[in-house]
């Protein structure tokens, strides 16, 4: 209430000047006549500032009160709590408030500080010092700050450390600092609630090969299985020919493109595109921190395809890349640093995980693994790296119109278009 008055110019009628003035003999008596006349007028507004903020029983008690000290000293007198009984349930009160009953540290500090207070206006001897309310603040974290706290009191001091010739050597925290440090805490602690929540999203730890319990047979589950669930195989084959019927198009054209090349060479303009990487300082491929690597695709698309659902397999790429989250059989969180690109241009991997590529073998339906691919949702192609077939032993030959990735007695074919060899799906 006295803050409310502070703003809005009747402070002095609480302090300098709250007697009504006095005849010194240097007005003349007009002049104090009105300068009496100017205090009762600021008077009479502060009273009824005062009242407006008044419930009805308060305003029943300084109905009568004209002057602002007065009205004051009335309500102090007729509602300030008082007694042994007020003093156990502020006590109480101040003992049981904890982290866990407000909304966060903040507003934990802000009602242990109006606790404190409540306690000191009740009476002069009701003083908290700092060293017992820096504690209780601590203390009233709870759990969740148990690994905070312990750090804390190794590296703070509640109470003054005093050395030779009563020097201080170590001065002890105050309130504001253990409540800066608290909120340091909590900060650090929904960073990590939502890290954690975020890899639930795309997957968490890495899981174990996933086995049907009723076929026995790998990457799904008895809920997915198509013998219990021959729906979800039609599905899937649904879209298998919707792939087939735009491979079967795409092939059309490229046949018609390459007519047209014997007489005249592709502009090279048309259809361009572009797979880089920065090579990485010490030529290896660190799951836990790619810092070195980076993928850009720059992609003028002339198929019917979108990019998404193709697989490049390109020279230029360091690592497998995929948009498709649900390729993936299994999948675990990515620390590394964002991938660099073209211009500056960088992209933050999601995941890395296996993935599992359904493929057209001689017009037979037969899969490829690829460990180790990046989960990248917003890179908008998905990239097959020869230079990590490499070195898991496949190999890769590169022809005019396809490249033949074999591995063991499997071999796979991706067919060029545009200057992409495109995985034959």
């Amino acid at each position: 209430m006295k803050d409310y008055l502070a703003m809005n110019g009747f402070g002095d009628l609480l302090g300098r000047n709250k007697d009504r003035p006095l005849d010194q003999g240097t007005l003349s008596p007009k002049e104090f006549e009105a300068k009496q006349e100017a205090w009762l007028d600021k008077q009479e507004r502060a009273c009824a500032a005062v009242r407006s903020r008044l419930g009805y029983n308060a305003r029943e008690e300084v109905k009568d009160k004209a002057v602002l000290d007065e009205m004051f000293l009335g309500l102090k007198k007729r509602f300030r709590p008082t007694g042994s009984a007020i003093f156990q349930h502020l006590d109480r009160q101040y003992h049981e408030l904890t982290l866990a009953e407000c909304k966060g540290v903040s507003d934990f500090a802000e009602n242990l500080r109006e606790a404190r207070n409540e306690l000191l206006e009740l009476d002069k001897t009701c003083v908290i010092g700092e060293p017992h309310f820096v504690n209780k603040f601590l203390a009233g974290l709870g759990p969740d700050y148990d690994i905070f706290l312990t750090s804390f009191y190794q590296t703070h001091s509640l109470i003054p450390e005093w050395g030779e010739g009563d020097q201080l050597a170590v001065q002890a925290v105050t309130f504001e600092e253990a409540v800066m440090a608290a909120e340091r805490e909590e900060q650090s602690q929904k960073v990590r609630e939502e890290k954690t929540a975020f890899l639930a999203r795309i997957g968490g730890e890495e899981k174990e090969e996933q086995r049907c319990s009723h076929c026995n047979k790998a990457f799904h589950t008895k809920e997915t299985c198509w013998i219990l669930h021959p729906e979800k195989k039609k599905a899937h084959d649904d879209r298998k020919k919707k792939r087939t019927s735009q491979k079967k198009k795409l092939n059309k054209k490229k046949e018609k493109t390459s007519e047209e090349d014997t007489e005249e060479p592709e502009d090279p303009t048309l259809g361009a595109h572009l797979a880089w990487k920065i090579p990485n300082n010490n030529n290896d491929i660190d799951l836990g921190g790619l810092g070195g690597v980076g993928v850009f695709i720059a992609s003028q698309n002339t198929t019917s395809t979108p990019l998404p659902d193709v697989y490049v397999v390109d020279t230029g790429c360091a690592q497998h890349s995929s948009c498709r989250r649900e390729d993936f059989v299994s999948i675990y969180p990515y620390h590394g640093k964002p991938l660099s690109g073209i211009g500056g241009v960088q992209l933050m991997p999601e995941g890395v995980g296996t993935l599992k590529v359904d493929c057209n073998v001689q017009g037979k339906q037969s899969f490829m693994l690829l460990t180790n691919t990046l989960y990248c949702p917003t890179i908008g192609v998905n990239l097959i790296s020869v230079s990590q077939l490499l070195q898991v032993g496949a190999k890769v030959n590169f022809q005019s119109s396809k490249a033949i990735i074999t591995h063991g007695q499997r071999a796979f074919t991706a067919t060029q278009h545009s200057g992409l060899f495109l995985l034959d799906l």
